[in-house]
């Protein structure tokens, strides 16, 4: 729901649903098409008036979204939840462990070995046979 005056009409999933079930669930579709913008402040009033229902129901869905993290409160109403800087520093650290961890594995050789047992193929190009039994070694 931007404040550029764009509408979407979101029902909850399935039949039915209260006021605030569409409210929470509008809502956060509005988050995920990005609809919502950071800098947009929205208040009870606005939110009623676009879901065309009481500030009861919006109450309670901005207290599920909240409760969430997807939308905090402010003075002048409520908006989205911005990542902090510390935060975003955070990802950036635990995604270059991931990926050092994946560039390790290659060049150690191990990935093509978990490839291999995910895929149900052995060494040699043969696949193995899900009713097979291993051999016995003695």
């Amino acid at each position: 729901m931007s404040t550029d005056g764009h509408n979407v009409d979101i029902a909850a999933p399935g039949t039915g649903g209260s006021a605030a079930d569409k409210v929470y669930y509008g809502l956060r579709e509005d988050i995920r098409a990005s609809s919502v913008y950071p800098w947009d402040r929205m208040t009870e009033k606005t939110v009623a008036a676009h879901f065309g229902v009481s500030r009861t129901p919006v109450r309670e869905a901005v207290g599920r979204l909240a409760a969430e993290g997807l939308l905090q409160r402010h003075s002048d109403g409520f908006g989205l939840v911005l990542p902090s800087a510390e935060t975003i520093s955070g990802l950036y650290e635990a995604r270059l462990a991931i990926e050092l961890q994946g560039i390790r594995r290659v060049a150690e050789g191990e990935a093509s070995t978990t490839v291999r047992a995910c895929s149900g193929s052995r060494p040699g190009g043969r696949r193995s046979s899900p009713n097979r039994k291993p051999p016995n070694p003695g």
